[in-house]
């Protein structure tokens, strides 16, 4: 699905804005394992996410990685401050599987957004998902059963539950592997 159809789905948009779009996107394919963005880069590309799995995270100072969030098919990936301050990041985003994306380059954007304020609607909701989505999780954050705190998680992404590692759902949700291994079992033995 090219990039100016998905944003159409969203929001309409006339031919030419379309044509623009289409002109300043790229598809690109990635292996798993590989990093789109790195602590200190800029992050300078949207990615909209055809096929695959993303998330991103970062180091503690003890060397702990906390993950921040997780982005499948049809969603959009950026390291946010970076991407919308064009300043270094803090955070590593790194492919989880095999992933198609289509990226449009931040300069480019801007260039669109100005020239086609039709585009400022898509872009404002999908900026608004991406806002609802860190709120969700510090929700999650404020809830101190572990057990609640994984039952809100199969709320609000119950198609990523499958497909992530229990290490990365662990870090999360800020749990030790051990434990959200302890609950998971809990609740796979009620069904």
């Amino acid at each position: 699905m090219p990039l100016a159809v998905a944003l159409s789905k969203i929001s309409f948009l006339s031919p030419q804005c379309q044509s623009a779009v289409r002109d300043v996107s790229h598809t690109l394919s990635y292996k798993a394992g590989r990093s789109l963005l790195i602590p200190g880069q800029v992050n300078e590309k949207l990615y909209f996410v055809k096929t695959g799995l993303i998330r991103a995270f970062y180091d503690t100072e003890t060397h702990r990685e906390v993950s921040i969030w997780f982005e499948q098919e049809g969603g959009w990936v950026l390291s946010v401050q970076s991407f919308l301050r064009q300043i270094p990041s803090y955070e590593y985003v790194e492919l989880l599987e095999d992933s198609q994306l289509i990226a449009i380059q931040y300069e480019d954007l801007q260039r669109l957004l100005a020239q086609y304020p039709e585009l400022n609607l898509p872009f404002r909701l999908i900026f608004e998902n991406i806002l609802i989505s860190y709120d969700n999780h510090l929700q999650l954050f404020r809830e101190k059963d572990a057990l609640k705190r994984y039952q809100g998680f199969l709320e609000l992404y119950p198609r990523l539950a499958c497909r992530l590692q229990v290490k990365h759902v662990a870090q999360f949700l800020n749990l030790a592997p051990a434990t959200l291994s302890r609950i998971r079992k809990k609740l796979y033995e009620a069904y």
